[in-house]
């Protein structure tokens, strides 16, 4: 079997996911299945975004990877499901913050 950048971008992430699984089940005691999948997708659009940047320089844009719609694809997954995240983290932060607490509490007194 002959590793080419795409091969070598999915066996990075692979590792990659699962040495983040590992870290978040170690510091934690459990594992968010959505940021394993992030953290996958996300070390591959490095890889995938490297290949396009490379070709990109050569300056020819026949020399794009076969593949580009689905880096492309991965990339555009990436932004969505980062942006998603950063949304609900967002809205967790501040639903539980100090300050909501106590106009909740007061609002009830």
């Amino acid at each position: 079997m002959e590793l080419d950048a795409t091969a070598i971008g999915i066996c990075l992430s692979i590792i990659g996911c699962f040495l983040f699984a590992a870290l978040e089940f170690y510091k934690k005691q459990d594992f968010d299945i959505s940021n394993i999948a992030l953290v996958f997708l996300a070390i591959f659009a490095i890889s995938a975004g490297g290949e396009l940047i490379y070709a990109a320089l050569k300056g020819d844009p026949k020399d794009l990877p076969s593949s580009w719609r689905e880096y492309l694809g991965v990339a555009g997954m990436v932004g969505i499901g980062l942006s998603i995240n950063y949304v609900r983290l967002a809205i967790l932060k501040v639903w539980n913050s100090p300050q909501s607490i106590k106009k909740s509490s007061q609002i009830k007194e």
